[in-house]
């Protein structure tokens, strides 16, 4: 077979491939009508909703809404804080002025706190990833008794 294959002409290896994507095309205008017909998604060819995507934009909004909250009030005085507009900038800003009140406070306290929470982060949560990556890897590859009850158990925690 692989002999046939090496000894065709290149007119006939043009036509073997016209041919091969005539099949391709054919085969997926038929998922394209099957697809719309029963109503099932094609991720090959997703179909596009203006009603989802404003959706989606509103949510989007939504959940950036208290982030730039907070760095336009970053960037206020107290007084600008509390006589202004929530969602626009004061008379002066005071970003600089503000982070070096912060980092001065007490000695410098937010900055030792800052530390205590990237460690607990890094530790916390790269241990726990490490564990997860471990004991998923067991579950995956090893066969054991109880390995079903392992995992049902996992999965109903997620899903809780």
């Amino acid at each position: 077979m692989t002999s046939d294959i090496l000894d065709e002409s290149p007119s006939a290896i043009r036509a073997r491939e016209r041919r091969r994507a005539k099949r391709v095309a054919r085969d997926e205008r038929a998922e394209r009508k099957r697809a719309a017909k029963n109503g099932f998604s094609n991720p090959a060819n997703p179909r596009r909703s203006m009603t989802l995507t404003l959706v989606t934009g509103i949510f989007a909004l939504y959940c950036l809404f208290p982030f730039a909250y907070l760095i336009i009030n970053a960037t206020k005085t107290q007084s600008d804080f509390t006589s202004t507009f929530g969602l626009w900038l004061g008379h002066t800003f005071a970003l600089w002025d503000n982070i070096t009140t912060v980092f001065t406070y007490e000695d410098g306290i937010f900055g030792r706190w800052l530390l205590n929470t990237l460690l607990y982060v890094i530790v916390g949560a790269g241990g726990a990833t490490v564990l997860a990556i471990m004991g998923g890897y067991a579950l995956a590859k090893f066969a054991f008794p109880g390995r079903k009850a392992v995992f049902a158990i996992v999965l109903g925690s997620i899903s809780v």
